[in-house]
């Protein structure tokens, strides 16, 4: 199975240059318009869609899984390895937009003050861990080619959450009572020990990941080849 997961990780070779363009692209064009950590939390989004994109658009051009399935490799495994890739992409993406934040900010592209908080943190995790939830279960009942459109309506929709929800709130309630509910949220959350944010973001991502997981092997084993 570390082998499905290192080919996963080494066709991004060609893959990594336009991942990197979109990056140095989007985060400047975007920190000072919709907040800097907004569009940290977006880029982070992007880079993953498109390293998971890019892997499993490639075994679909290469006819990879057809390859895959008559060798002595269990369905389970392969795709457990797609989960394990995913979640090494996202990782690497983190750590990317993190590196071209700190740089745009000292070479005075972003004018926002950044910090590594940990809500940035816990929100770009949950974000991948349920859009790589909703990904896999469509990715292996329809396929890539039938799947695209549903994954990008999803990617999009990942994205689109949080504004949307914002927006929602600020029709509810007034800016000051909107304000004061932000306030209380932000002070909670300092309030809370880091371990036990720590813990119950780990048990939500493991949760949904979980469910994904057993969720896509059933589809995956009732899939004809």
């Amino acid at each position: 199975m570390l082998n499905l997961v290192m080919k996963d990780i080494l066709i991004q070779k060609k893959n990594l240059i336009s991942i990197l363009i979109v990056a140095l692209i989007f985060v400047p064009s975007f920190g000072n318009s919709m907040g800097i950590q907004q569009a940290a939390i977006m880029g982070c989004i992007i880079c993953t869609f498109q390293f998971i994109s890019h892997s499993c658009g490639y075994d679909d051009k290469n006819k990879s899984e057809l390859v895959l399935n008559s060798l002595p490799i269990r369905r389970h495994q392969i795709v457990t390895a797609k989960y394990l890739s995913s979640l090494i992409f996202s990782v690497a993406t983190f750590f990317l937009s993190i590196g071209l934040l700190y740089i745009f900010k000292n070479m005075g592209f972003i004018n926002d003050d950044f910090y590594f908080q940990k809500e940035y943190i816990i929100t770009v995790f949950i974000s991948i861990s349920i859009m790589i939830s909703i990904f896999f279960p469509v990715y292996f009942k329809l396929g890539y080619l039938k799947s695209r459109l549903i994954i990008f309506i999803v990617f999009f929709g990942i994205g689109t959450i949080p504004t949307a929800i914002i927006a929602l709130l600020k029709r509810i309630y007034t800016q000051q009572q909107f304000e004061e509910i932000a306030i209380k949220l932000i002070s909670f959350l300092n309030r809370t020990p880091d371990f036990i944010l720590a813990s119950v973001s780990l048990l939500v991502i493991a949760l949904f990941i979980y469910i994904s997981l057993c969720i896509s092997i059933s589809f995956y084993k009732k899939r004809d080849f």
